[in-house]
């Protein structure tokens, strides 16, 4: 007979004690790697946002160095956009 286990059909007090403790531990670590998982995907998330679009003056330089516009054109849209 399992007389530690079960008692005419009930869990006799230790073997509750330890079923008990085990739920506990279970719980305890599913809450935790689902604290986890959220908190890592909220770090993942904020570090693979695209840094800020460049502004048009960095546009306008970039296409000044690249040779697309030659510096005339370039110091004409420059005063436009600084108005």
């Amino acid at each position: 007979m399992m007389a530690m286990t079960f008692e005419y059909g009930h869990m006799s007090g230790g073997g509750w004690w330890l079923m008990m403790g085990f739920w506990t531990i279970v719980a305890a670590a599913i809450i935790w790697a689902i604290v986890r998982s959220i908190a890592a995907s909220g770090s993942s998330a904020s570090s693979a946002s695209s840094p800020a679009p460049p502004s048009a003056v960095e546009i306008l330089a970039q296409r000044f160095a690249k040779g697309e516009i030659d510096e005339d054109e370039y110091r004409r849209r420059r005063e436009v956009l600084s108005e």
